[in-house]
């Protein structure tokens, strides 16, 4: 696994550098990383009732069909 962190750029030139570094890669792995963050939410519904399988792989597919349904329903409201 090879880390892609951003640059600083108080710390040189970033021409200077010899590390990689996707941009792209770095944009899908915030986009990632912030719908974990919205699955948070739902972290003690899934504490709670986490007993089978089945309810631990359907508890979260609930709680994106709930973040979908919100913005649905936001965009038709604008």
């Amino acid at each position: 696994m090879i880390a892609n962190i951003a640059f600083n750029p108080r710390k040189g030139s970033v021409w200077e550098r010899e590390e990689y570094f996707d941009e792209e890669l770095y944009k899908r792995g915030t986009q990632i990383e912030r719908g974990f963050s919205v699955l948070d939410g739902f972290k003690a519904l899934l504490i709670r009732y986490q007993a089978t399988t089945r309810s631990w792989v359907a508890l979260p597919m609930m709680a994106f069909c709930v973040c979908l349904l919100r913005k649905i329903h936001k965009n038709q409201l604008s």
